[in-house]
């Protein structure tokens, strides 16, 4: 299985579309671990959703199966521990699911948080990572903070919101430091991203060659970094 983490560096960014694009592209083959509790994710992809409860039994984790046969996890509430995930996914319940069986990719989504040592953790454990964020100091500096503790990774980075600014690629690459890190290219300004979230649809789901390609072009790219990586064994 492979473990691909993605990271928001700033909000806004259509993150949970990508995800839900990547979902209905692989369908049963990935897994979701969505840290985000704001995250779109659930209601676009429109599962019927379980909950995990700990000794209390307080719902900690919701899950489900969604309509592309996809296995996702999920807060249930805001402040959930990381942990908390993991257990959940090493319960028999969940390992008794003939979903289970057939995933070849772990898609996690993890919205950065200034020295948030968990982030750091998920890295380590992922066969590779991709950034999502704009041409803005703030994103400029949470990505250096990032890549100066985490080198030895493999990423990959995706931007947005670079309208009206004077931007290149290369010179962000340069400005940041990411010489070992690959940039996909930028999420274009789209009204798609606005009208899937009302409507909770997957913006693959709207027939818009320009957008259906590139998200497909991304997601062929991730995973053919991500399979460069030996396999993780769990």
């Amino acid at each position: 299985m492979k473990t691909i983490t993605l990271i928001p560096l700033t909000t806004g960014t259509g993150i949970g579309h990508f995800i839900s694009s990547f979902a209905m592209i692989e369908k049963s083959k990935m897994a979701i671990l969505d840290f985000d509790f704001n995250s779109i994710v659930y209601e676009v992809l429109n599962g019927e959703r379980n909950f995990h409860n700990d000794n209390s039994n307080k719902p900690t984790v919701k899950y489900s199966t969604t309509r592309f046969n996809n296995l996702l996890f999920s807060n249930a509430y805001e402040h959930v521990a990381i942990k908390k995930i993991y257990e959940t996914l090493k319960t028999d319940q969940i390992k008794d699911s003939s979903t289970l069986a057939n995933i070849k990719y772990r898609i996690v989504n993890y919205p950065y948080r200034h020295k948030d040592y968990s982030l750091y953790e998920i890295i380590a454990t992922s066969s590779y990572v991709v950034f999502f964020g704009d041409y803005t100091f703030d994103t400029k500096l949470a990505l250096k903070e990032i890549l100066e503790k985490c080198s030895y990774n493999r990423f990959g980075i995706l931007l947005t919101k670079t309208e009206g600014v004077n931007f290149s690629l290369e010179n962000f690459s340069q400005e940041v430091g990411v010489n070992q890190t690959k940039v996909f290219g930028e999420i274009p300004y789209n009204l798609k991203f606005q009208l899937a979230t009302i409507q909770k649809k997957v913006l693959l789901e709207y027939g818009d060659n320009y957008l259906s390609d590139l998200i497909i072009k991304v997601w062929d790219n991730i995973k053919s970094e991500a399979n460069i990586i030996k396999e993780l064994e769990d």
